[in-house]
């Protein structure tokens, strides 16, 4: 269905009419940069990693033959027989990580020729290994298992914060796209003013009706207002390419923004901290790392245990003039006992014990390091947001100041008791107010980007 829908934005971008949309800018973002598709393949990378951590389950199979041919000779010299055995052995073992079981079942089959005498031997035997102490329970057997799904959890964190990061950057490249349309926008009305202001003054200097001077100011008025434009095409232009590479797409594709660049967004920063504590990726993903430690610790003090092993086997084995009348033939034995050693000395998995706890402790200075720079950038994204809020409200009042003024200007230069100068200048004020004011909600549209990347509210 995704897949669809990106195709219907690339169909409809080919029409000159239609204007893109943040969320269809961001969708055509992530299905094409090579960034998202890389953060898939390590997910799955992440993924095959469990699966071979899981291995350590699987049945291990082994086939055993051999073949002895033995000349027995007696302290005479005089040779008292040759013997031949045959054996051919099959076992299956494995591994309960849930419980630290060891289960080996075997078969063994001897047939053998001892100084003429024919012999057949068939043992089939269970032996079942469980720890008592060091690795109770499979808790070291299951140490890879429970680090790889750990690992796919902060996996997934880190994922959508680089992808967040990623989208943060190429939304600011979509503002200034949103801008670089405003200010052309702006620009080609100053200069159909400009433009219409220089045809009517043409009229009144061919007339007489105004002098060389004024006529001047027009033609440089029309000459600055057709340059800003040509500058806003060609930024305009620029942008598009940065777009067109960014959605991997022909720049003819880029055509405009849907996009309200006025819009104002209401954003909530109180108990920003309880917030980060709570939903934070990044303050999230320390603990996943300090849960990964942990996890390991747990395996490190339970190696420096004892090995005691509960140790059961099971045996059926007959032994006949041949093969045949031996498996007919079988008698049954048990064995149950406990396997006792300790290790000294452990020096190794001392220190790594150690040095984990170490780390752990780093993380945790970390994680309160991380959280006093979020909460910093907390601050400062509230005390930009509000300032540019402040800005673009005065904004707006000077654009209504400057059209009033442009307004009153002409009035009075019609009237005869105003200078063309003071015209023009009222209406480069009306200009530069506007293009200000498409600066400033600029920089807050960029500001709640960062804002919602902060509190992880963007993707």
């Amino acid at each position: 269905m995704k897949k669809n829908n990106i195709l219907l934005i690339f169909i409809l971008a080919s029409f000159n009419g239609y204007s893109m949309t943040q969320s269809e800018f961001i969708e055509l973002y992530k299905s094409s940069h090579p960034s998202f598709k890389s953060q898939e393949l390590e997910s799955e990378i992440k993924q095959l990693d469990f699966e071979y951590a899981k291995g350590i389950e699987d049945w291990n199979l082994s086939i055993s033959t051999s073949y002895q041919d033995i000349d027995k000779t007696g302290f005479t010299g005089v040779t008292t027989g040759v013997s031949e055995i045959n054996t051919l052995g099959l076992s299956a073992s494995r591994k309960f990580v849930d419980s630290g079981v060891d289960i080996t079942l075997a078969n063994t089959i001897t047939d053998s020729t001892i100084a003429s005498s024919d012999r057949g031997n068939v043992k089939t035997s269970l032996d079942i290994s469980l720890p008592l102490m060091k690795n109770k329970f499979g808790l070291n057997d299951r140490l890879n298992i429970d680090l790889a799904k750990i690992e796919i959890e902060k996996h997934l964190l880190d994922k959508f914060e680089k992808n967040e990061k990623s989208i943060a950057i190429a939304l600011k490249k979509f503002i200034d796209l949103a801008f670089a349309e405003e200010q052309l926008k702006i620009n080609q009305e100053r200069f159909n003013l400009a433009k219409s202001e220089h045809e009517l003054s043409t009229k009144k200097f061919k007339a007489s009706v105004i002098d060389k001077a004024d006529m001047l100011l027009q033609d440089d008025s029309l000459q600055n207002s057709k340059k800003q434009l040509i500058e806003s095409q060609q930024e305009l232009a620029i942008i598009q390419g940065e777009i067109a590479l960014l959605i991997d797409t022909n720049e003819s594709l880029v055509n405009s923004t849907n996009f309200d660049l006025y819009r104002i967004t209401n954003i909530n920063l109180d108990n920003i901290k309880d917030y980060l504590v709570a939903n934070s990726r990044q303050l999230n993903s320390i603990n996943l790392e300090k849960k990964l430690n942990e996890r390991k610790i747990s395996s490190y003090e339970n190696e420096s245990l004892p090995n005691l092993d509960l140790d059961i086997g099971i045996t059926s084995e007959g032994q006949k003039d041949n093969i045949s009348n031996a498996n007919s033939n079988q008698n049954s034995s048990w064995d149950i006992g406990l396997t006792y050693s300790l290790p000294i000395g452990q020096t190794q998995e001392t220190s790594k014990l150690s040095k984990t706890k170490k780390i752990n402790q780093q993380l945790e200075l970390k994680y309160d390091e991380l959280l006093i720079d979020l909460m910093t950038l907390g601050r400062k994204y509230r005390q930009q947001i509000d300032s540019l809020g402040e800005i673009i409200n005065l904004g707006k009042k000077q654009i209504q100041i400057a059209n009033e003024r442009a307004r009153e200007q002409r009035e009075n230069y019609n009237n005869g008791n105003g200078e063309m100068e003071f015209v023009i200048s009222a209406q480069n004020s009306e200009q530069n107010a506007r293009l200000n004011l498409a600066k400033s909600v600029t920089q807050y549209q960029k500001v709640v980007i960062d804002i919602k990347a902060l509190l992880d509210q963007l993707i």
